[in-house]
């Protein structure tokens, strides 16, 4: 009986199978792909004309052109170039330096014609610039697939690009005063610079961009178009907002109570009674009906019950005392009709002379900041603090 070489005849004529390949077979090249896929990341050795959009190629196509907010500069991207490595392996290694290739790429500046606004015509050009940029180091591969990395060769880099997210952190309070928790964030785009938000002792919220000096949230929030921007830039592209103002910034985080002088009784004001913006709270001052009866005291906690048995007896609107508006936050300037002045800015602490000032020029109503009982007080202190009023020193803050 003829038998395939696979197969063998065993004592008890049972036939048992070989899975061997027969003959020894030659070691595959494992580290090919490693250097293949590196090689064709960088495309070094091709001309600019034929590499592929792929690896850094595919990252200079995706990051430009790059146009300035009026359209009348253009930068654009057209080639980068490898230099050859300033150390060979052995020299690196015995100088305790990196084995790498200079980045060079050649971008080109385009002025266009300012003067020429139709966008269907053909614009002109004012002014045309090309010209070399260094860009970076970027490590090369050796030919057993590794990398000399400050002298020392490895198989693997450390990660350079962290995965875009947001992370959030503490320090347990150890930087605190008094052992008290900071709270920080950090948000990791996948291009562009990185933003930081940190809090310090005084609750005060600041940002850091690409880790330099930081600045107050509202100086970023300032910087950021209002809704004049929205309202105005369609229509007119050259249109240069103010940024967002104070107001606009405190209604991204809270809700406003108008509270207005009782006609009847100018010690006290009322507000319309709104249960979303009293649930949970913990009263500071006594409520009151429209009949003077005192619906809760100071340090009662307005819960879904209380909310309830007010709904009950048709509670519309809710009084306090006029006094008792000492220590909130304005949402709004007030100001005189008349004359401009203003008694009091947006996100301004009302103390008792403030109080005083409205009732001399015969102001009627506060806007209150409501905060709810998990946000705090933290933006409306800021926006007081913050002394950058425009958009133009906002930019000049965060670029300094």
């Amino acid at each position: 009986m003829n038998l395939p070489e696979s197969e063998v005849w065993c004592h008890g004529g049972r036939v048992r199978k070989k899975f061997s390949f027969g003959k020894n077979q030659a070691l595959p090249n494992l580290i090919a792909p490693q250097k293949e896929s590196y090689e064709g990341f960088l495309q070094r050795d091709l001309a600019a004309s034929k590499r592929q959009s792929v690896g850094l190629q595919r990252i200079f196509d995706s990051s430009f052109p790059v146009l300035d907010a009026a359209g009348r500069l253009q930068l654009d991207f057209l080639e980068y170039v490898l230099e050859e490595p300033v150390c060979d392996e052995e020299d690196s290694k015995y100088r305790g330096l990196t084995y790498m290739s200079l980045l060079k790429a050649k971008f080109r500046l385009t002025i266009w014609d300012e003067a020429e606004k139709d966008s269907e015509a053909k614009r002109s050009v004012l002014h045309v610039k090309e010209q070399d940029v260094y860009v970076g180091e970027v490590p090369l591969m050796t030919s057993r697939g590794t990398f000399i990395i400050n002298g020392v060769e490895r198989v693997v880099v450390s990660q350079i690009h962290r995965s875009p997210g947001v992370v959030f952190a503490s320090d347990h309070g150890v930087r605190g005063a008094a052992s008290k928790t900071l709270f920080s964030a950090r948000i990791i785009p996948s291009q562009g610079a990185w933003i930081d938000f940190e809090f310090d002792n005084r609750d005060f919220l600041y940002v850091r961009i690409d880790r330099k000096r930081r600045f107050l949230v509202t100086t970023l929030l300032r910087a950021l178009p209002g809704k004049d921007w929205e309202n105005n830039n369609a229509e007119n592209q050259d249109f240069a907002g103010t940024g967002m103002t104070d107001e606009e910034i405190l209604s991204l985080m809270y809700e406003t109570a108008l509270w207005t002088q009782d006609a009847q009784n100018p010690d006290r004001v009322e507000t319309k009674w709104m249960a979303e913006q009293w649930k949970g709270r913990i009263l500071q001052y006594d409520l009151w009906d429209s009949q003077g009866r005192v619906l809760a005291s100071a340090g009662t906690k307005i819960t879904l019950r209380t909310i309830k048995e007010w709904e009950k007896q048709g509670v519309e609107s809710v009084f306090r005392a006029w006094d008792a508006l000492e220590g909130e936050h304005v949402a709004m300037d007030i100001y005189c009709p008349q004359t401009g002045r203003i008694y009091i800015e947006a996100g301004g602490e009302i103390t008792t002379d403030v109080l005083d000032v409205l009732r001399e020029n015969g102001i009627t109503f506060v806007p209150v900041v409501v905060a709810q009982p998990d946000q705090g007080l933290y933006l409306a202190r800021m926006v007081a603090a913050d002394k950058h009023v425009s958009r133009d020193e906002a930019l000049l803050e965060i670029h300094r």
